[in-house]
């Protein structure tokens, strides 16, 4: 069994976990919604968690990788923070429901899953939290605004979209991105 295989379960999970809820969905429905069976699941997984974990570990990872790449770049700490919304913004748009479960089913890995994703997620935050950190140090944002409230807002204001956003919606994750950018820029700007 191939990639094909392990592609088509993975996808269908995701569909099922965002739709349904991890705990609320079995291995049996994951399979029955590809016309698979129990056996091919188990000749590819080792359990349902390693299929919640490689969602969490696809998003992650790319948010690790590409945000590190941003941190490294020489432009200004504007131009970071609208990268690292961009980032965001491009997992909302292209992989709503890998991201939605990414955000709301953590709790349900166990173990070293848990820990590694744990860990990378408190790395993505770090790498917020330091671009921002250098923007007040800076003087580019204002020197009265904690940086660990700053990148929590920041954070919060585009991961909450799950709830609200559709790729076919109004407007596109990017344009989204661009007005969340003013916002945070104009709130946290210490230029008048």
């Amino acid at each position: 069994m191939g990639n094909k295989t392990r592609d088509e379960i993975v996808n269908a999970a995701v569909n099922l976990f965002q739709k349904n809820g991890y705990r609320n969905t079995s291995v049996d429905e994951i399979v029955k919604e590809i016309n698979k069976t129990k056996y091919s699941f188990y000749r590819v997984f080792d359990d349902k968690e390693e299929i919640l974990y490689i969602i969490h570990e696809s998003i992650i990872s790319d948010l690790l990788s590409d945000g590190e790449r941003i941190v490294e770049k020489d432009i200004s700490v504007e131009e970071k923070i609208g990268q690292l919304i961009g980032l965001i913004m491009n997992n909302m748009q292209n992989y709503l429901s890998y991201v939605t479960v990414f955000l709301t089913e953590m709790q349900s890995l166990t173990g070293e899953r848990l820990a590694d994703v744990v860990d990378k997620r408190n790395r993505f935050f770090q790498i917020v939290y330091n671009v921002l950190s250098e923007g007040i140090a800076k003087g580019n944002l204002r020197a009265d605004l904690n940086p660990k409230m700053l990148t929590l807002a920041l954070l919060g204001m585009c991961n909450w979209m799950y709830t609200w956003f559709s790729p076919e919606g109004e407007f596109e994750a990017a344009e989204i991105g661009k007005m969340f950018l003013t916002l945070f820029l104009e709130g946290a700007s210490a230029k008048k």
